[in-house]
């Protein structure tokens, strides 16, 4: 297994295990977490991530845009399954509940755009 793979595995089994404070602190904030918020924090988790990944895209060197995509699909990775975590947690279906769930999969949704918008443009425009 290479070490990106680990890496992986890694930040599921974390995200897994802070599944109860993820939703602690969602359930603490102050004002109440309600759908509306729930769909914000999701629409700009994916615009958040194409912004972040495509600004390394104006580096003349592609490695970095590389390395960046790596790096948020791992933080992605986590933010989902600590937010499955904390769903399977509080047994609910809530915006506390799913939350942390809805920001990780934004992410994980604009890195994946991001991923394939960054190898077509390598491709099109070297």
């Amino acid at each position: 297994m290479n070490i990106k793979n680990t890496l992986y595995v890694v930040a599921v089994i974390l995200g897994l295990a802070s599944g109860k404070s993820a939703l602690l602190a969602v359930q603490s904030s102050v004002p109440p977490i309600d759908w509306g918020s729930v769909q914000f924090a999701f629409v700009g988790s994916v615009i958040g991530m194409l912004f972040v990944v495509g600004i390394q895209k104006i580096r003349k060197n592609p490695k970095h845009g590389t390395l960046v995509i790596i790096g948020m699909f791992i933080v992605s990775l986590y933010f989902v399954s600590s937010g499955f975590s904390a769903f399977i947690i509080s047994g609910t279906i809530s915006p506390v509940s799913v939350f942390v769930f809805a920001v990780g999969l934004g992410a994980l949704l604009g890195v994946g755009i991001s991923s394939i918008l960054f190898k077509f443009h390598n491709v099109i425009l070297p």
